[in-house]
């Protein structure tokens, strides 16, 4: 399964770079625990939303290690999902509204 990227080379180079930042933080984590006698490292795990079409991320976990217990250091990239009719009335803190609705702003 696949991850298909947003289409934003803006969005495309944020995700680069905070996810440059998740590993440096992993792998801190992972010297700090090293450092200090402990054998924890962290994992990725990817997931995936609606099967990739609208984004997903990388996660590095831990679990019942000895120095942290448990934790994660989690990176994401959403898309926006299509835009459906909602019940909710439109209001000037909604931008999308459907055109029964529109009326009432």
């Amino acid at each position: 399964m696949n991850r298909i990227p947003a289409a934003s080379a803006t969005a495309n180079a944020a995700y680069a770079l905070v996810g440059g930042l998740q590993r440096r933080f992993v792998d801190g984590l992972e010297a700090l625990a090293r450092n200090l006698g402990s054998t924890q490292r962290f994992a990725p795990v990817e997931w995936f939303r609606d099967d990739g079409r609208h984004g997903g991320g990388v996660r590095f976990e831990s679990a019942d290690g000895d120095l942290f217990g448990r934790g994660s250091v989690n990176v994401s990239q959403a898309r926006p999902m299509p835009s459906r009719p909602s019940s909710i009335p439109c209001t000037r803190w909604r931008r999308r509204c459907t055109s029964t609705s529109a009326g009432r702003r």
